[in-house]
């Protein structure tokens, strides 16, 4: 009984485990309020069905039982010391970077940095254009110092408070010291765009000798957290306006984050790093880095009001061009090798560069002569951008990925043609053979002219793009002369436009929800809105235990003919089971269409209870 597979312990655990299933199966017997009460904590925890958690955490305890104590701590020694070491080695990398960029940048002579074989964009760097604003920076720096632990106060900890997780009580600035190492400006691009506003790209870098100290409330006594040894790489988009008849002739600067910044930063507590706890350091991480995109991740941006009584529009649908609207015909010319695949079904993939979220699907179909009647909206946010279409055949098991076609967007949007091929290859065939041609037919449908505002200067297609270019973040690094700039943003929308004249765009800002309805019988409800414009769908990320919610999201919704759609806003109790709706407002488009700027905003009262605040702006098709 001891020493063989039948023993005690093995038949306590069995035990066990026939008690914990036992139990998840008869929940009935658990009274409905917290039955109710257990789903919902359940639901924040994890999505995994209670049976599978259950045996999973119970083949856990026992192989960690199997291991013994001893084993258990020589694996987390082993773990926290190569989790130490990843991340410091990462870190050495990234320090590394900086430093070489910064003696560039400050150098005078690039040759006693990186030897005499120079390439000529070394010796004469782009980066000396910005070099004045730098020596500005340097000089301004004392101050710029003094001024910031009180912006940080102002800023930080409301935003830190809002966003903290579920298991902190809190945050407060202890201090904060941004250090005696200035920001370096590495290179600057202007988008001529607007009569009313100036758009400037800048790409900054920083290693910073920071001292922030944060007194974190955790149950039990406040903990002391420092941030130091900040490091940042970012492109920032600063937009100056409205321009105005007095000093500084502008009257707000907006200040947004259009690519994907680069941060490198230590956080201690009680001096020992938390990157030698697994997985402490990486939350720590992630949740700073989602809260400094996710607020100022363009096109939402920090206003900074420069003179009084002046606004700046801000918005998704700011510079937007039109939508590219693409009609899936049929598939041709498909290569011999594949002619064993006529009766299975295939299938195609579609995005922009850049875009985030899943790619596209088009329905299945069989055999090689089948009409395609897929359709896909985009809203361009201007020409410079590509599309990739795969084709894959849909096989059981693990699908065939024949190959991929990558087209730009200005052909598409300029094409007059009634149907264009695109040609499916293999990237890693050298020889780039068509393997399949697919057939789309493009319909680019332009918003009106009055609702964008013409360039000063420059080419009429000179609209700000939703990133920055890859050449001119590669021309920053390398020194190079800034180059045009390409959208990687662009936003797909799977819905139909029809009648030109009537259709368009409905670009929303969905601010704040207050006085809700509380639907949930224990503790309370988690709302999310959704909008709804015939079969255009878009909803916001849910706020967890509040009647008062702020959404502060931007979406879009395709509008078929603005004279008879209805705008839906419906505000839901984000649920385990089954989501609840909590209150409700229609409003026919024509109430926002009919008025100045076809703009509308304001707060408006749901039904049955509470309030909805937020902006609607109609931009219809030429």
């Amino acid at each position: 009984m001891g020493d063989g597979i039948i023993n005690l312990a093995n038949l306590g655990w069995v035990v066990v485990l026939g008690g914990a299933v036992y139990l998840v199966n008869h929940l009935d017997a658990v009274p409905a309020q917290h039955i109710e009460t257990l789903r919902n904590s359940w639901g924040r925890v994890t999505t995994l069905p209670p049976l599978f958690a259950v045996v999973l955490l119970w083949l856990v305890a026992r192989i960690l039982f199997a291991l013994g104590w001893q084993l258990q701590l020589e694996l987390l020694l082993v773990m926290i010391v190569c989790n130490y070491g990843v991340r410091q080695t990462r870190r050495a990398k990234s320090r590394a970077a900086q430093d070489l960029r910064r003696e560039l940048t400050s150098s005078t002579n690039p040759s006693a940095v990186l030897g005499p074989h120079l390439p000529e964009w070394v010796t004469f760097p782009s980066a000396n254009r910005v070099q004045w604003l730098n020596g500005v920076i340097v000089s301004l720096w004392p101050s710029i110092v003094g001024a910031t632990e009180t912006s940080l106060r102002a800023v930080m900890e409301p935003l830190l408070e809002k966003h903290k997780p579920s298991f902190l009580y809190g945050f407060r600035i202890k201090s904060a010291s941004i250090g005696s190492v200035p920001v370096v400006i590495n290179g600057m691009q202007h988008h001529a765009y607007g009569t009313t506003e100036t758009t400037l790209d800048i790409n900054v870098s920083w290693t910073a000798a920071m001292d922030i100290r944060l007194l974190v409330r955790v149950p039990g006594p406040d903990v002391e957290v420092i941030v130091s040894d900040f490091e940042m790489k970012m492109t920032l988009r600063v937009v100056l306006g409205p321009h105005i008849p007095q000093w500084p002739c502008f009257g707000n600067m907006a200040v947004s984050i259009v690519n994907t910044p680069d941060l490198d930063f230590n956080i201690s507590a009680a001096k020992i790093s938390l990157d030698a706890v697994p997985g402490l350091g990486s939350f720590l991480d992630h949740f700073i880095r989602r809260i400094l995109v996710g607020m100022l991740a363009y096109p939402k941006s920090l206003v900074i009001p420069i003179v009084k009584g002046y606004d700046m529009k801000r918005g998704l649908g700011r510079g937007a061009l039109g939508t590219l609207k693409l009609h899936f015909l049929r598939i041709d010319n498909v290569a011999s090798k594949y002619s064993k695949y006529k009766k299975t079904p295939f299938y195609c993939k579609l995005a922009l560069d850049g875009q985030s979220g899943k790619r596209l699907r088009t329905l299945s179909y069989t055999g090689f002569a089948s009409p395609m009647k897929d359709v896909f909206t985009f809203t361009l946010y201007d020409n410079t951008g590509t599309l990739n279409v795969w084709f894959a055949f849909d096989v059981v098991g693990s699908d065939l990925h024949v190959g991929q076609c990558t087209v730009a967007t200005k052909v598409l949007m300029e094409t007059d043609m009634d149907e264009v091929e695109l040609v499916i290859v293999k990237e890693s065939d050298a020889s780039h053979a068509r393997r399949v041609a697919v057939y789309v037919r493009p319909e680019f449908l332009a918003f009106t002219a009055a609702q964008r505002e013409t360039a000063v200067a420059g080419p009429p297609s000179a609209t700000p793009p939703r990133m920055p270019s890859r050449a001119y973040v590669e021309g920053v690094e390398t020194g190079k002369p800034p180059s045009v700039p390409r959208s990687r943003m662009n936003t797909p929308r799977s819905s139909f436009c029809a009648a030109a004249i009537n259709s368009g765009t409905l670009f929303v800002h969905v601010d704040r929800a207050n006085d809700l309805k509380n639907i949930e019988t224990l503790g309370t409800s988690d709302p999310y809105v959704l909008l709804r414009i015939g079969d255009s769908v878009w909803k916001t990320p849910y706020v967890s235990d509040t009647l008062n919610p702020v959404f502060n999201c931007d979406g879009e919704l395709a509008v078929t003919n603005w004279e008879t759609d209805v705008l839906r806003v419906r505000l839901i109790d984000k649920n385990v089971t089954a989501d609840k709706l909590m209150a409700e407002l229609q409003m026919p488009l024509t109430k926002i269409v009919q008025r100045q700027e076809e703009r509308l905003s304001g707060t408006f009262k749901l039904d049955p209870q509470g309030t909805i605040t937020f902006t609607a702006t109609f931009k219809r098709h030429s």
